[in-house]
């Protein structure tokens, strides 16, 4: 494995993540690979939480368990979606780790505490139920008329110019 140069700060405001030197290549990796630099400032601030307290606890960031994942989500303060960021964040980069051979497992996908209320609820689907129907095809014809015709409003909280009903 080649070492990565570490890239730019994108602003002054990121702070940077309290990592020993021998991972510093690994985080600069683990940055680089996310697409967006959204995720990247906010997945620097999740891990500088991350390895300032185990840091505190005297925990190298390669070595953590499981059972310090839970402790550390115990921890966390703030809305559910960002707990829940954070914890993201983290897998993330503990996936990144063991798929740069840093790390044999991912302590976050091993650790056993969870929260209900960073529990993501999905809709129940009905498996016997009958699929849906779209438009008919004079209807398409209409929907895609007027869209044509008056183009998408800006503003969709200002009523339509037209106000035909949709199905003649």
């Amino acid at each position: 494995m080649l070492p990565v140069t570490p890239r730019p700060r994108p602003d002054a405001s990121s702070p940077r993540p309290v990592v020993p030197r021998p991972h510093a290549h690994l985080v600069a990796g683990w940055l680089d690979s996310l697409a967006s630099t959204h995720t990247r400032r906010t997945y620097r601030y999740a891990l500088t939480a991350w390895t300032s307290w185990l840091q505190a606890s005297q925990v190298d960031v390669l070595s953590a368990r499981p059972t310090d994942v839970d402790v550390w989500r115990t921890t966390l303060t703030g809305a559910p979606a960002t707990r829940a960021h954070k914890l993201s964040g983290m897998s993330s980069f503990c996936a990144y780790a063991v798929s740069q051979g840093a790390l044999e497992t991912n302590p976050f996908s091993m650790s056993r505490q969870s929260d209900p209320s960073l529990t993501v609820r999905r809709p129940k689907v009905i498996v016997d139920a009958p699929t849906a129907q779209g438009p008919t095809a004079i209807q398409a014809r209409y929907l895609l008329g007027h869209a044509k015709k008056h183009g998408a409003r800006s503003r969709p909280d200002l009523p339509a110019t037209d106000h035909r009903p949709a199905y003649q």
